[in-house]
């Protein structure tokens, strides 16, 4: 019996203590009140009332099923899953911009381009399109040839983490030209030009990286025929068509000062046009193809404000002039120094070496208008010096400063037409090499004062002038920004020089806010030839220019 007894006050200390317990730690609308318990002990039987237990049925599960339905509950996996999702797709929709621009005026242009871009995140991308026509240059009319169309789209994607980058490229590009009236085998000349790059870098242990890359294209030009055939034009005249080809490779070591390392490359042009259509190139041992390998060896410094920089390396090839084998070298430094007039610092940077490339054929003939090549073009080196200053003598004024001086090495010429002289029978001028000798010198001044900004530049070419240049060339302009609403601009440029163009050029501009989004701009380029209704040379040659428009542009921004 004294057992029985102190089992049942054993379990009622116990019921008594966990009802406590529980009733701690819920809140009080969820408390759960249970009824007293009566004992009666009679003899040696111990016996309860009917209602001395309470049904626990209404909060325990049922034996049968043996499971409580609780409300059910978002686990916090699914909700961070929920979570990312919406972060995701809010940043997808925040982070992805499209601006440009398009319109159009007198006498008959019409403008147009945009871009759609992403660039935070692990996979940013940019598309860019963009169209430019004019038809009549002045009193010149578009049926005399006065015309030209450019067309082009180029594609950027790029996949990044943090030991590698990827990057893809392409574009397609074609423009359009009419010879006015000057060749009597052509009515026009067009060119397309697509290709691609891509890039792979990864990131090693030790601050060790590789990356591979390469980029290739096709260039193929061609002039529409005219009436007469009473004059002969060349092959290289007719059309051209052009392959190129550049892998390379690359592996060094960087740290937070040094950047070592070394690069190996090959570039190739093919004529893929029909064999003996080109001549060979002076020098060259090939009129069909150019190879060309290269190694190099690039060294950075870098600490805080000051840059210390130097390469050395050397190229073989079928077409690097009278030498077997070039060797390319260069040596500079940049730096920022603060000091008292700002608190933008000095900025000077001078550099020089032996400089050799490889233009493209492709590339010369987009560069030059109403010119060509004869034969796929070769090595170009220069023994090359230049210095730069950027001096901000007060906080809203600076002072930039540069000159660059290039002299030919080996006779391996620039590549350049001559606008000054005569071009060939069918009306192209020819693309060749010339040796040079030029020292080149900008002066640039600028001042802001907030809602009005100045600045001016003088350019000037000492020794050798290429044809397309003048020897002097001063520029002016002035911007009126009083605030985001409204804005104008004029600049005036005057070239200085034997055959330099008398008439300055005059342009003026303004735009409007119309929303958060879109500006209306109105853009009037070489005014004075637009009022007189009158045409200018273009690079001295015998070919005019597109100049003297007014244009009505709407710019966004999304």
């Amino acid at each position: 019996m004294k057992k029985i007894f102190l089992i049942l006050a054993a379990c009622f200390c116990g019921t008594f203590v966990f009802a406590q317990t529980e009733g701690e730690v819920q809140s009080s609308e969820n408390e759960i009140e249970l009824p007293d318990v009566t004992t009666v002990i009679s003899g040696g039987a111990l016996t309860a009332g009917k209602d001395s237990v309470p049904d626990y049925k209404k909060i325990l599960p049922d034996k049968n099923t043996g499971s409580l339905e609780l409300p059910e509950m978002e686990s916090v996996q699914k909700k961070e899953q929920v979570s990312q999702q919406y972060v995701q797709n809010s940043s997808d929709e925040k982070n992805v911009y499209a601006q440009g621009s398009i319109g159009g005026g007198f006498p008959f242009s019409f403008a147009g381009d945009f871009d759609i871009y992403r660039m935070s995140g692990n996979s940013p991308f940019k598309v860019s399109f963009f169209h430019k026509n004019a038809e009549d240059f002045a009193d010149k009319k578009a049926a005399d040839g006065y015309f030209f169309r450019k067309t082009g789209i180029e594609a950027e994607k790029k996949f990044l983490n943090e030991k590698s980058e990827f990057i893809f490229s392409g574009w397609y590009k074609n423009q359009n030209e009419g010879l006015q009236s000057k060749s009597p085998v052509f009515t026009d000349y067009l060119w397309n030009d697509i290709g691609g790059k891509m890039s792979a870098k990864w990131s090693l242990k030790n601050g060790w990286y590789i990356q591979l890359g390469g980029n290739g294209s096709y260039f193929n030009r061609y002039g529409t025929k005219s009436a007469s055939d009473s004059v002969f034009e060349s092959e290289w005249e007719k059309s051209s068509k052009y392959f190129s080809f550049v892998p390379q490779f690359s592996a060094g070591w960087k740290n937070s000062m040094f950047d070592v390392n070394f690069l190996a490359k090959y570039e190739t042009q093919l004529n893929v046009k029909e064999t003996d259509s080109l001549e060979k190139a002076p020098e060259a041992s090939s009129a069909e193809a150019v190879h060309k390998g290269e190694f190099r060896l690039n060294f950075d410094w870098t600490d805080e404000n000051v840059k210390v920089y130097a390469s050395a390396g050397v190229i073989a090839g079928n077409s690097i002039g009278k030498q077997n084998v070039l060797f390319p070298f260069l040596l500079g430094g940049k730096a920022e120094i603060p000091y008292g007039l700002s608190f933008r610092p000095l900025c000077l940077k001078i550099e020089g070496g032996l400089d050799s490339v490889l233009e493209f054929a492709g590339n010369l003939e987009q560069k030059y208008l109403f010119a060509a090549l004869y034969c796929l073009s070769s090595e170009q080196s220069d023994w090359y010096g230049q210095i730069s200053a950027s001096v901000p003598v007060q906080d809203f004024f600076s002072v930039n400063l540069s000159g660059e001086f290039r002299k030919t090495v080996f006779d391996n010429g620039v590549w350049t037409p001559d606008y000054k002289t005569s071009p060939s029978s069918a009306g192209f001028y020819v693309i060749k090499q010339e040796n040079r000798t030029e020292l080149k010198s900008v002066a640039e001044l600028s001042a802001d004062f907030e809602k009005l900004k100045f600045s001016g530049s003088w350019k000037s070419y000492w020794l050798d002038v290429p044809s397309y240049e003048d020897e002097q060339s001063l520029t002016a302009s002035v911007i009126f920004e009083p605030d985001n609403l409204w804005n104008l601009k004029a600049s005036i440029t005057k070239n200085l020089g034997d055959d330099a163009e008398k008439v300055p050029v005059l342009d003026f501009s303004g735009s409007v806010r119309a929303s958060n989004s879109i500006r209306l701009a109105l853009e009037a380029t070489d005014i004075i030839k637009l009022v007189t209704v009158k045409t200018r040379a273009f690079a001295h040659s015998q070919y005019k220019q597109n100049c003297g428009h007014i244009t009505a542009l709407v710019k966004f921004q999304f």
